[in-house]
């Protein structure tokens, strides 16, 4: 035990440590690739390429052409002046061109570094507050989980969706103003925010949703009235080819960084009818599992913990960067352990947790075997345990009692 604590003290340390070589990595990288040629198609935080040529496009007034895949992709391609062979079409809503548009009044590279910073700011102050007066040793501890890496390598917006979901969690209950707005303000990536908007309607937050939902009109108003209705209009008319084109697409070449229940079972042989039933028992399992756990417990930590495993198990889309959301459970459940114990089994999904951002790329690669959804599966379902020994460990005190 004594060298487990020795262990513990040296996180925030060892923390720190993995930061400053995830952010020397990507520095050293950039550096290289300004300094260069060119030629490299995939640039260290390539996808915010995809940001900064649609805040682009709606400033010289074509903004409804973002949604148009071969217009957007040149678009991209003048902004990184190379030829990039992976398409990407652009899946959100203009809301979220609100917070890029600023950006694209500076160059390029400043843009992208300033946008990394700033949502990764946003992102360890969450941490902060996430911490229960821990203060900063519980930001260090975020900012050396390994999604933190992979989210420079790509100058995706991570960072900012680990916030705002961290930032909800944390009032939810408390503050129902604070829970909704950033609840309502993560509506930008609605596959990541219609599980916990589900969840408040089957908990009866009323309070919550109600403010999430109004946050969420807002944001559609304000884009709305300061980019014009048109472009909402041109977003829904290409929901349904954008959205057939990442669940359907040629998902093989992106096994390795699509680490959702579905690619899993693509990659064990499972198709059609079969693959959506699977998919979808899955998803309803892992939603009434979280239900029950946030309705049993009276643990912010489990509760906020089983949430994002719970997202994850049932969102049919997310990529290999979305999974610095897990820091939210490794932080939650770290303090778990920490004040209730946890047994070795317990500290080794914790582990498992930690590493499975960068794991279950290298194994899908080496291996073609997918492990995000059974670390995932396995926390949840020993989340789900520990509830049901807290509430059968509540109904023996209340018999002894009465």
């Amino acid at each position: 035990m004594s060298d487990f604590r020795q262990f513990e003290k040296r996180l925030p340390a060892w923390s720190l440590f993995f930061l400053l070589l995830y952010l020397g990595a990507f520095l050293w990288a950039l550096s290289l690739d300004v300094r260069g040629d060119g030629r490299n198609p995939s640039p260290p935080g390539v996808d915010f390429a995809l940001f900064y040529a649609a805040g682009e496009m709606v400033r010289e007034g074509r903004g409804e052409e973002i949604y148009q895949e071969e217009a957007h992709h040149e678009a991209v391609e003048g902004v990184l002046e190379r030829e990039t062979p992976a398409r990407l079409p652009w899946l959100y809503p203009p809301s979220f061109l609100l917070l890029i548009l600023p950006f694209t009044f500076l160059p390029y590279t400043p843009a992208l570094l300033l946008w990394l910073a700033g949502t990764l700011g946003l992102m360890l102050w969450s941490a902060w507050g996430l911490g229960e007066g821990k203060g900063w040793p519980q930001a260090l501890l975020l900012a050396g989980f390994p999604g933190v890496f992979l989210n420079l390598r790509w100058g995706q917006n991570a960072f900012l969706t680990t916030a705002l979901l961290g930032l909800s969690l944390h009032h939810m209950g408390k503050r129902p103003v604070l829970a909704g707005l950033f609840l309502g303000l993560l509506s930008f990536k609605p596959q990541l925010a219609f599980f916990p908007l589900l969840l408040l309607i089957f908990s009866k937050a009323w309070r919550e949703l109600f403010w999430a939902a109004l946050f969420s009109l807002l944001t559609v108003l304000l884009s709305g009235l300061l980019l014009g209705f048109d472009l909402w209009l041109a977003f829904f008319r290409s929901l349904g080819a954008s959205s057939q084109a990442a669940l359907e697409g040629a998902w093989e070449s992106v096994a390795a960084i699509q680490p959702t229940v579905q690619t899993a079972l693509r990659i064990w042989g499972v198709e059609g009818s079969l693959l959506a039933a699977l998919v979808l028992l899955i998803g309803v399992v892992a939603f009434f599992s979280v239900l029950w756990i946030c309705r049993k417990s009276s643990r912010p930590a489990l509760k906020g913990g089983a949430v994002v495993l719970g997202l994850f198990l049932a969102s049919p889309y997310f990529l290999q960067y979305d999974l610095m959301l897990l820091g939210i459970p490794f932080l939650l459940l770290l303090k778990e352990f920490r004040e209730k114990g946890g047994g070795k089994g317990e500290w080794l999904l914790l582990a498992l947790l930690w590493i499975t951002p960068l794991a279950s790329w290298i194994l899908v690669a080496y291996t073609h075997f997918q492990i995000t959804p059974l670390v995932l599966g396995g926390t949840l379902g020993v989340l789900f345990l520990r509830v049901r020994r807290e509430k059968e460990r509540c109904d023996d005190e209340e018999h002894a009692h009465e």
